[in-house]
């Protein structure tokens, strides 16, 4: 996804030990196919790909602090005159400012995300540092460094949006220069492996949301595979608690109640209400969830979400 494409081509192959031309996934009844492009696509003819099979599209949007792509707004408008949910990307340089600020520059040049059907969550692509100028392939950053950063612009981006973004990269960068923490696994994961077979998974995740799977087609750009139906895709695009394949809920732990356990069926609509600051439960700590509800503590509810920060 970066700018520097045919150098990152090569890296992921080297990661796999395949080459980079990966085979198509076998077509099934809950894949989707997509794709995702760049200023290194600005001619694509949206009509085509559609035809060849894609349903969605990731469009970069920008990078570091201060690059967005010149055709962000004609791939955005592109794949959406075809009916294709799509989403923007940030292509992260950590050494160059803060996460926060580089999620606010994001969704200020169009990484937003609204809960419409058609916009999927902002991406953070965090990978291999092209730039020999910013250090090595982890920016020079320790680990410990690299996942509070990540956990900057994430919580940023979530402030700004009402939603977690996605995450793009390799299990052997995320090993590399994250430790390989689970921490994120309540993020959709965008799994780069160019390669026949997506691989081992980073920690947390068990398999993928997205797996890339070619740079070198069938689609223009990058070739994309989402791990579920054409239904499950239009939830990714559609809810802000929608939860990870190979993850866990966004809200469903730790719990904000304890009289609301992991396994109840609400559970992750109850301590989202926490968490948004919708409500604030009783005293005591329980949220009573069987309790009657007073057309008073209702006017709160409804307040409360209108002016939420």
């Amino acid at each position: 996804m970066k700018k520097a494409q045919s150098w990152r081509a090569e890296q992921l192959g080297r990661d796999t030990g395949d080459d980079v031309q990966a085979q198509t996934p076998q077509a099934d009844a809950l894949g989707v196919y997509g794709l995702d492009v760049s200023g290194w696509q600005p001619y694509i003819d949206w009509q085509m790909e559609y035809a060849k099979g894609a349903r969605f599209a990731y469009v970069k949007v920008s990078e570091g602090n201060y690059y967005t792509s010149p055709t962000f707004s004609s791939q955005y408008g592109g794949a959406q005159s075809v009916g294709m949910p799509r989403g923007g990307y940030h292509f992260a340089l950590p050494t160059q400012s803060s996460g926060a600020e580089q999620a606010r520059f994001f969704v200020a040049n169009g990484g937003g995300w609204s809960p419409d059907g058609r916009t999927l969550p902002g991406l953070l692509d965090i990978e291999y540092n092209p730039y020999s100028q910013f250090g090595n392939i982890c920016f020079n950053m320790t680990q410990a460094q690299m996942v509070a950063w990540i956990d900057d612009f994430v919580q940023t981006y979530k402030a700004l949006t009402g939603r977690y973004p996605a995450v793009y990269s390799t299990t052997d960068w995320w090993r590399t220069c994250t430790g390989d923490t689970p921490r994120f696994n309540y993020l959709p994961l965008h799994l780069a492996s160019y390669s026949s077979l997506p691989g081992a998974m980073p920690s947390g995740w068990w398999t993928y949301d997205i797996w890339q799977y070619s740079s070198t087609g069938p689609f223009a750009g990058d070739s994309n595979y989402f791990n579920g139906s054409v239904r499950d895709l239009r939830a990714f695009a559609t809810f802000f608690n929608y939860k990870p394949v190979g993850g866990v809920s966004p809200y469903q732990s730790p719990a904000a109640f304890r009289d609301v356990s992991a396994s109840h069926v609400f559970a992750g609509e109850i301590n989202w209400l926490a968490s948004a600051g919708l409500t604030r439960g009783w005293s005591d700590g329980t949220f009573r969830p069987e309790a009657s509800i007073s057309r008073e503590a209702m006017a709160a509810f409804m307040y409360r979400y209108t002016y939420r920060p």
